[in-house]
């Protein structure tokens, strides 16, 4: 028992540390670090400075400008008190922490246009790039000044027509830039030109990123309605814990927040990380696809499977997604991730705990909305809108057991437009909703030595998929790799929608679903000549129909999942228990329930 002496005095520094929170500003434009920081008109000039003076409760209202700074911030803040960095409004490109070359993005230093090549330009650097973008629009990394001067990539596949290459033994950077995103000229654009990047993508250190909450252990820091510009990698690393971040915009960025599983030579693994009402965006990673598929077309260039993975690996990656090296608890959600090659990655969720991903637009999504990691455990994914993605979710785990798993998928909507089906088609490769594999390179882990190599069983409850809306015409329910010869077990799929062209791919016909476990979805082929997800999906008590319509849903072209008032898929699904938000009816939403495929616009 605490003695009244001792509460009256813990409850007296209370009051005094309550009484000491202020509200502190910082004017990058006409601020002075010389100044008390108490008012506008007496705000702070740097970042550098105001995290130095920054005390619990204290909130950092940051006025419009760019910064210039590498953020190192090492306070701390108390659950009652956290310490918040504010933008004085939240839009997009008010309050910037650049990364970039300040001259080069001034203008102060100028491009040369390079003779005889057409809108070919150069400029000193000492230094290879991360990124590169024009305004918003990220250039395309060449690897070399050979490639960018045709816009062609090894064994003669066409790149995008714009993008930058740098040339280290003449320490010149190179760009193009494409007439379709304005000026081609970049003496008129606003050039923004990274740091290095690090030679290990999976590695989130200070270096790497614009801003690093530093402190042993709960932070209670919350950082809002900043852009982070062209960081090495990361707009912000968080090595502590209890970190929010919030309404903020990623632009130019490997990965949005990183945090410090990624570097576990300190044995850190960062927890309760909050990211939510965000933007993400690579753009325009996907209107590059388009445009390399159709010169392709033009050129008569067979395109090999998946050749927009050259964009993966490396220092100028583009595969890490949202977040990266995702530790214990966190939460990721109503955030809006277009554009990009990969939502959350592999390297994202590897080693998760506790995640919690809901209420997020994965939209115009290159590879993976989702994947499942090599050892996350007690991942829950509702609630979620996956637009005109490749693959919308990954179960590929390549560092041995533990498997992935539990994991839970519910109430998500997966949808494609024209536009993207029309897009995969022309790619010669069916996408899978589910894509499920197991590569032999997990049996060369030490754990695995004695592990039997033809049964995959998912640990604990498995991966449990239930009350989802699937409209996925342009593929097949699971597209399946290293899998000929294996079993997988522990996966349940109960009252889902799934509209798609087949189960699997027809490689895959013979394959062995007798360890996974479905009942009450409802399913429809697309088109007459095709088998749809057929009985086997549809499982026990489910409903395999002949369109959509007949199943009662509402205007799946247009996004409209709703069923109506007599959908024979109301109550039509099994009985769930155990299950958080599992419904009997099958589909994401219940007979008359509405629900907007958006998140908010301060997310955009």
């Amino acid at each position: 028992m605490i003695p009244k002496a001792a509460t009256f005095l813990l409850a007296t520094l209370a009051a005094l540390t309550a009484a000491s929170a202020a509200e502190r500003h910082v004017d990058g434009r006409h601020g002075d670090d010389g100044s008390d920081g108490g008012t506008e008109k007496t705000a702070w000039k740097t970042l550098a400075h105001a995290v130095h003076e920054v005390a619990p409760g204290d909130n950092v209202i940051v006025h419009a400008g760019v910064y210039f700074e590498q953020v190192v911030l090492e306070k701390k803040g108390t659950v009652e008190m956290p310490i918040r960095f504010t933008a004085d409004e939240r839009a997009k490109n008010r309050v910037i922490i650049s990364g970039a070359d300040p001259d080069i993005r001034s203008g102060e230093k100028k491009w040369t246009p390079v003779e005889k090549q057409p809108q070919l330009f150069s400029l000193a650097l000492d230094h290879a790039p991360a990124r590169v973008l024009c305004d918003e629009t990220d250039l395309f990394p060449y690897p070399n000044l050979a490639a960018l001067k045709t816009f062609t990539l090894d064994g003669g596949i066409p790149g995008p027509a714009h993008g930058f290459a740098y040339d280290a033994a003449s320490r010149t950077l190179y760009v193009r830039l494409h007439v379709a995103y304005g000026v081609t000229d970049p003496n008129k654009r606003t050039m923004k030109v990274s740091p290095a990047g690090s030679g290990r993508p999976n590695l989130a250190t200070l270096d790497n990123a614009a801003w690093a909450v530093l402190a042993d252990g709960p932070a209670y820091v919350v950082l809002d309605g900043f852009t982070f510009e062209t960081p090495a990698l990361a707009g912000v690393f968080a090595r502590a814990d209890n970190v929010t971040v919030s309404h903020c915009w990623f632009l130019g960025c490997r990965t949005g927040v990183a945090g410090s599983s990624t570097a576990a030579a300190d044995g850190r693994h960062t927890s309760d990380v909050l990211i939510e009402n965000c933007n993400f965006t690579q753009y325009p990673a996907y209107e590059d696809v388009k445009d390399v598929v159709a010169r392709a077309a033009a050129q008569k260039t067979k395109l090999p499977a998946f050749y927009w993975q050259h964009r993966r690996s490396g220092p100028q990656g583009y595969d890490l997604g949202l977040a990266l090296g995702i530790g214990t608890r966190w939460k990721i959600r109503g955030n809006y991730i277009h554009n990009a090659v990969n939502g959350l990655s592999a390297l994202s969720v590897a080693s998760s705990r506790e995640l919690e991903v809901s209420e997020n637009r994965f939209e115009r999504i290159l590879r993976t909305a989702i994947h499942t990691g090599q050892h996350a455990t007690g991942l829950r994914i509702h609630h979620n809108l996956i637009a005109d993605t490749f693959q919308p979710f990954v179960w590929k785990p390549e560092d041995g057991t533990p498997w992935p798993g539990p994991i839970w998928i519910y109430r998500n909507v997966v949808l494609e437009s024209a536009d993207a089906q029309a897009l995969w088609a022309r790619l010669d490769w069916t996408p899978g909703c589910f894509h499920l594999a197991v590569p032999d390179a997990n049996w060369q882990r030490p754990q695995m030595i004695d592990t039997p190599r033809d049964v995959v069983a998912v640990p604990g409850e498995g991966v449990t998929v239930y009350n989802n809306t699937f409209h996925f015409p342009s593929g097949t329910v699971f597209s399946f790799g290293d899998l000929d010869d294996r079993t997988v077990r522990n996966f349940k799929f109960f009252n889902n929608v799934c509209v798609a062209q087949g189960l699997a791919p027809a490689a895959y016909r013979t394959f062995d679903f007798s360890g996974m476990e479905f009942a009450g979805n409802g399913v429809v082929a697309v088109g007459d000549r095709m088998p749809g997800p057929g009985d086997t999906f549809a499982g026990r008590a489910g409903k395999n129909v002949g369109s959509a319509a007949a199943l009662g849903l509402t205007d799946l072209l247009h996004g409209n999942v709703a069923l109506t008032k007599k959908s024979p898929a109301a109550g039509g699904g099994v009985e769930l228990k155990n299950l958080r938000d599992a419904s009997a009816d099958i589909g994401a939403l219940k007979p008359g329930e509405t629900r907007p495929l958006y998140v908010s616009p301060a997310a955009r």
